[in-house]
């Protein structure tokens, strides 16, 4: 039986999907990121464990997903699509290299540009991810109707494109 203490912070506040107590947001309810950055937490921690278990680390779907759908894209056009820092995909296309699951390969037209492909090795892995990708988001697709998924990703593109249309001050 909760305490008279647990019983008045709780009041009024429903439990959450886990049959706990949730906290008052405050600030939060009026703000969009945190509650993107909540989903983003939860799916980046199933994902570590389940592409873990197939040697992969998370990014490494994504930008191999870019790559198989866009042959001979450049690393700078990858980090644009993917919204990451130029670093950071970097980093992640080196460890792809280093698993031979991409190439780069100069450009004729532009020495400076390297041009993306996915090899044998990296579209066995991402065949590999790919159902086990989906088994993470499924409780996504299964808590939305598949015209409400359609607009979430309008949504989520729109919110995307006003962010990159409006620039803060510094970047």
């Amino acid at each position: 039986m909760p305490d008279a203490e647990t019983a008045t912070e709780t009041k009024g506040r429903p439990a959450d999907a886990r049959g706990g107590r949730t906290l008052a947001r405050g600030e939060l309810d009026t703000l969009i990121g945190p509650s993107v950055r909540v989903v983003r937490n939860i799916l980046t921690g199933r994902i570590v464990a389940a592409h873990g278990a197939l040697g992969a680390r998370p990014g490494m779907f994504g930008l191999m997903a870019l790559i198989v759908a866009n042959p001979g894209c450049s690393q700078t056009e990858l980090a644009r699509e993917a919204g990451m820092d130029k670093s950071a995909v970097l980093q992640v296309l080196d460890e792809l290299e280093a698993k031979d699951c991409i190439r780069r390969e100069r450009s004729k037209a532009d020495r400076r540009r390297y041009l993306l492909s996915v090899t044998a090795t990296g579209m066995a892995l991402y065949e590999a991810l790919r159902p086990v990708t989906a088994r993470v988001e499924q409780p996504l697709r299964d808590a939305f109707s598949p015209e409400e998924l359609v607009l979430l990703r309008a949504m989520l593109e729109r919110a995307r494109d006003a962010l990159e249309a409006n620039p803060m001050a510094g970047d």
